[in-house]
């Protein structure tokens, strides 16, 4: 036994008394001629005091090697006669590779007049852009200047888009904003304050740490700060108030001290600006339909999709919000910014009331017919969210990094919902009068801890993750539904349903990862790894009926009392190659699941062995500086759900019953992704595209039965056949002779959905083809304005019914002004003309133009106080719509939006630091 000690005190001092050579590696060429330059001069000077340490010549082919006295800040300097010399901020931690560094000639750079340097830049992986390089209008919010970054787009619930692909995270100086709303810092973060916007691919901390993918990665944004805004404090605070009774209050404060940050921040509205953003719907509170899903490395996980009984009071965009949010974030970096630590908490509250009218088409093989439906709902809820991270540096060659985060909510609902179903002949089917009350309490806390070692050797490495997941949700509630249904001579019957609803999910997951990487060769890495994920899930679903006025009949058609129990053993191995133009890597994982189901109910118990596989590969060549092209392949399969696999059914909606189907095997998934894009910087001119084909094996789908009273049962069967294709194109350049900006985009999409309707396979081809442009115009101090046009058409073409065909296109036309008037007012506004086609179906007129204007005047001489008066909507069109194409049937929903309002507004943004003396002298 001592010798063993012994032995592991010898390894660890081993690994840990290592030292590291640093080397700063590159290629200058020239940006014109496209060749090499030999013999320029390479300068390494220290950043704080402008130091030359260090310099040396390129070769021959342009390439240079300079050693790094240690890590620390420096600045690049790079002359050759007759080009501009070349300066960058470099931070090294590590020996780093630049690529390929373009130099302007002095001809070239006297012919555009002035270039700042380039608005587009290539760093590895990441696209990054020059925040200064795209003018934005004063007081201007993050979300502003992303509106005019090539390649990325806003929508109005603040949900970005970058290269085709949905934005998941968004960071400011490397770390979470307030957590996990990424609205909090693109609405409410100025414009001015950001140097640099980062576009890339946020892969996994224990991936990031070894170099090979594993895999997991997150579409990311990181706004990185100007340097003069993390000195002092910012911030800002907005009042404002309207007819009718609109309200929209706003304060936020940023303290920064050497790396230390402080954030304080409170909203409270009843507008559409709330910044309960995109990633609130699953993440605040979350609802109480639970489906338990057995994750593609086999562990269980449940979640929530659609039970009204967990009283959601989600606010996706529809209804009337009334909202509360308070939160507070804090950051300290230390040990020369290797160690650091980040906390945030947040409390909200939303209420909402909402009223929507839904009409669909369902096509039958032999017949279709028509359903109508209107809904009111009123819901509550409110959210306590803590988090906390930290890296630690045991020393220069180790570290540690945990993250805890938890939360808990309450939530409530009450919705009642009247529908019909109609004939072609608009003879009725069945009338439906179903109300449902709910409350439930939502909980989970998710710990993980990361250990990080490296050795001697550049690119071996040694990781160890450890994580738990916890879930505590907990809902009751009342259905009461009053059903009618006809035939040729009328009436046939009636049915009432009066239940309780009493549901209880509880999950625990623990899992562990170990990871191991060994440089190949000079530009290779290889990497094994082994982990395993043990996991523990109750679901409890109880349905009572109401007998002589008390709920005491246990419905055991209804409900359900499972118990899950999953061990995974998952293993794999990945190779990289990281050369100067060219990467590639490939790999996989083969995991293997022992998964057990108990039904307490019925006394049984199924026992299934899942072995999953995931296969990747991906390879990228850097044409230029500015120009890439990547291919990459994930192949994964995924288990049925619990819910798909039991065969209990849900009557949450009586006319739409769910059964599980315990005959289900696994799906196989591929992903196939091309992505190309460029920039020329002197031109200003840019192009992205992209295309990815999505075909799935033994995909999930469903085995629907309707019978002639328009009631639906629903099983999930697997099916081949499903496939999903998408592309985008953008394309972005300036029409020099008016100075006009020119962004021009297409994204076109195929999908083929196979399904069964009364036993006959349907297969349902949609196609939906987008294109549109925008042009831009602005003078400093003077004017910013911008007119957009998009037109989608939409397709789609049953094989059980191919003589009915939908078609029909949706177009938006917009406008927006910025104009600076004399005596410090700025006049704003606005107008997006939403066109929607009407069909032989969907014959109302939903088109709508909303028209928005603001007049703001700057008072006092520092002209950081702002009053103002906007009107939203001014001619009160405004209509929430939603148009869905699906196997078969067609739907159109509408539903309550805020309508017209005024407002009076009162904002200050203040800071206090070395550029305020700047912003002084106006």
């Amino acid at each position: 036994m001592m010798k063993a000690k012994l032995l592991l005190a010898l390894l660890f001092f081993a690994f840990s008394a290592v030292a590291q050579n640093i080397e700063l590696t590159g290629t200058v060429s020239d940006t014109s001629e496209n060749k090499q330059l030999s013999k320029a001069t390479i300068a390494l000077l220290r950043a704080k005091d402008s130091v030359l340490l260090k310099f040396v010549r390129t070769t021959p082919d342009g390439k240079f090697r300079m050693p790094v006295p240690a890590q620390g800040k420096y600045i690049l300097m790079i002359s050759y006669p007759g080009y501009a010399d070349y300066a960058d901020f470099v931070d090294l931690q590590s020996s780093q590779d630049l690529g390929l560094i373009n130099m302007i000639t002095k001809a070239v750079l006297l012919q555009t007049v002035v270039v700042r340097g380039s608005a587009v830049r290539m760093k590895g992986d990441t696209l990054a852009f020059v925040a200064d390089s795209f003018k934005t209008r004063e007081g201007a919010t993050v979300e502003d200047l992303l509106k005019r970054l090539p390649g990325l787009s806003v929508n109005q619930k603040g949900e970005i888009t970058a290269q085709g692909q949905k934005v998941q995270k968004v960071l400011v100086d490397g770390d979470e904003f307030f957590g996990d709303d990424p609205t909090l810092a693109t609405r409410n973060l100025q414009a001015l304050a950001v140097k640099e916007v980062q576009v890339f691919d946020k892969k996994s901390d224990q991936a990031t740490f070894t170099g090979v993918d594993d895999g997991q990665t997150q579409k990311t944004i990181n706004l990185k700060l100007k340097d003069e805004f993390k000195k002092g404090y910012f911030g800002k605070v907005k009042l404002a108030g309207g007819l009718p009774n609109r309200w929209e209050n706003q304060a936020m404060l940023n303290a920064f001290k050497d790396k230390r940050k402080l954030s304080v921040y409170g909203i409270m509205a009843n507008t559409n600006n709330n910044s309960l953003g995109w990633s609130e719907e699953s993440q605040f509170g979350g609802n109480m339909g639970t489906n338990t899903q057995i994750g593609d490395d086999g562990s269980v996980m449940m979640w929530s999709s659609g039970d009204e009984f967990g009283g959601t009071g989600g606010y996706y965009g529809e209804g009337l919000p009334s909202s509360w949010t308070l939160g507070t974030s804090y950051g300290n970096k230390w040990n020369e910014n290797r160690s650091n630590v980040t906390g945030a908490y947040r409390y909200q509250k939303i209420k909402t009331v909402a009223n929507s009218y839904n009409t669909t088409q369902n096509i039958l093989p032999d017949t279709q017919f028509f359903n109508n439906q209107r809904a009111q709902n009123e819901a509550s809820r409110w959210r306590h969210k803590g988090l906390i991270r930290s890296e630690l540096f045991i020393d220069s060659m180790q570290s540690f990094t945990f993250d805890l985060n938890g939360s808990y909510g309450e939530s409530s609902n009450y919705s009642r919902t009247f529908s019909e179903a109609l004939t072609g002949k608009q003879l009725p089917v069945n009338k439906s009068d179903r109300t449902t009350i709910g409350a439930g309490t939502q909980a989970q806390f998710n710990g993980t801890a990361l250990y990080k070692l490296k050795f001697k050797k550049k690119g071996r490495t040694f990781s160890a993750n450890l994580g738990n997941q916890y879930n505590d949700n907990n809902s009751d509630g009342l259905l009461l539904t009053y059903n009618e249904f006809y035939n040729a001579l009328g009436l046939f019957s009636k049915d009432t349903i009066d239940q309780k609803k009493l549901n209880t999910t509880r999950s625990n997951a623990v899992n562990a990862r170990l990871a191991y990487s060994e440089p190949i060769g000079k530009n290779g890495i290889i990497e094994i790894n082994y982990g395993i994920n043990q996991s523990v899930s109750n679901q409890q679903r109880l349905s009572y009926n109401k007998v002589a006025g008390k709920y005491d009949d246990l419905d055991s058609v209804f409900s359900n009392d499972f118990k899950f129990k999953t061990l995974t053993n998952r293993t794999g191995a990945g190779y990289r190659y990281s050369g100067k133009l060219f990467q590639f890597g490939f790999g996989g994982d083969v995991a293997f699941t022992d998964w057990r189901q108990d039904d307490n109910f019925r006394d049984t118990t199924r026992h299934y062995n899942f072995t999953n596989f995931f296969p990747r590969a991906e390879a990228s060549y850097k044409l230029g500086q500015y120009s890439r092209v990547r291919l990459s392949y994930n192949g994964s399969t995924q288990a049925p759900s619990a819910n798909q696999l039991q065969p209990v059914a849900d009557n949450n909606d009586p006319l739409n019953i769910q059964i599980g189907n315990p005959n289900l095997v696994q799906s196989f998934n591929h992903r196939i992704s091309l992505n190309y894009n460029f920039w020329k910087v002197l031109s200003n001119t840019g192009m992205w595209m992209g295309a990815w084909f999505n075909p799935t094996s033994n995909a999930f789908s469903t085995k629907d039965v309707v019978d002639a009273f328009g009631k639906r049962t629903s099983q999930t069967v697997n099916v081949n056949g499903n496939y999903n294709f998408g592309a985008y194109i953008g394309y972005n350049f300036k029409w020099k002779k008016p100075d006009i900006q020119i962004d021009l985009n297409f994204d076109p999409s195929i999908n083929r959905f196979t399904n069964f309707v009364n036993g006959i396979e349907n297969r349902t081809n949609s196609t939906a083809l987008e294109f549109g442009y925008n042009l831009r115009k602005s003078k400093d101090d003077k004017y910013d304005l911008s007119f957009n046009q998009r037109f989608t058409y939409n397709s789609s073409k049953s094989s059980i019914r191919p003589d009915i065909n939908t078609t029909y296109w949706t177009g938006v036309v917009g406008m927006s002004a910025n104009i600076d008037l004399p005596a410090k007012i700025v006049f704003n506004t606005d107008f997006d003309y939403n066109w929607r086609q009407r069909t032989s179906v969907f014959d109302q007129n939903n088109n709508a133009f909303i028209w928005n204007a603001s007049v703001e005047k700057k008072i006092f001489k520092k002209k950081d106080v702002k009053m103002g008066f906007s009107v939203r909507d001014l001619l009160n069109q405004n209509i929430g719509f939603r148009r869905n194409i699906s196997s078969n049937f067609v739907s159109e929903r509408t539903y309550d939006v805020i309508r017209r309002y005024w407002m009076v507004t009162f904002s200050w943004s203040f800071n206090k630091g070395p550029q305020k003396a700047e912003e002084d002298n106006w």
